[in-house]
């Protein structure tokens, strides 16, 4: 079993009079405890790859796949996950060379439902030269619509989405969310799944989407 560390409550710390000054003895304690704690995070840092960048926070080690863009007809970024993987359709089709972004799976409180993958590049548009489906700047825009409940005129915090959703489009910002409230239950959650620009499109974020409403807001996370 490795040896715990101290506490840094325990290095001992000057006792003169000099604001912030420390003996010899604190420092090199400083110096072998920063070791020992750098030796121990190498340890337990998980192993990553090129396109996952691993994070250390007060609760351990969170790791997430690395932002890709992709930009260009045949561009495609090689990562999976829901709301982010991207790739070119090839079919016999007018959709051969459409450039899409995986969808995904929405839930939130009983409800649950999933978007189909996104066209972000129509191979058809601008008289078959094709086209992004948005302009530089703007947002891919997903809106979460559904409902919350009330007990006794009193708002609880749980939010049903709605099955079906309406399929992401463009946007010029992220759209204000509109929050359920006593006597008028039907709420809105507006997230992001990425931005285009004038190389490309660049996905906002990996994974299935999770909403959660409380008393003042929306919670959206990934899993």
């Amino acid at each position: 079993m490795a040896r715990s560390l101290p506490p840094l409550s325990r290095i001992p710390l000057a006792t003169g009079t000099q604001p912030g000054a420390i003996t010899p003895q604190a420092w090199n304690s400083i110096v072998g405890y920063c070791e020992q704690l750098s030796r121990r995070v190498d340890a337990l840092t998980p192993q990553s790859s090129p396109d996952i960048a691993v994070k250390h926070t007060p609760n351990g080690f969170t790791s997430h796949l690395k932002r890709r863009s992709v930009g260009g007809k045949g561009g495609g970024a090689a990562v999976e996950g829901a709301f982010y993987t991207i790739y070119t359709v090839s079919s016999e089709d007018a959709t051969n060379g459409d450039i899409m972004l995986t969808g995904g799976q929405v839930a939130g409180g009983t409800g649950n439902t999933v978007i189909a993958p996104i066209v972000i590049f129509d191979q058809s548009a601008a008289a078959g030269a094709g086209a992004w489906t948005g302009t530089p700047g703007q947002i891919l825009q997903l809106e979460i619509t559904g409902a919350g409940s009330e007990v006794d005129d009193v708002l609880m915090p749980t939010f049903d989405v709605d099955d079906p959703l309406s399929a992401p489009a463009a946007a010029a910002s992220l759209s204000t969310n509109v929050l359920p409230e006593v006597g008028a239950l039907t709420g809105t959650c507006y997230v992001s799944l990425g931005v285009f620009s004038a190389a490309g499109f660049t996905p906002a974020n990996v994974g299935n989407i999770q909403v959660s409403f409380c008393y003042g807001g929306f919670t959206v996370s990934r899993f």
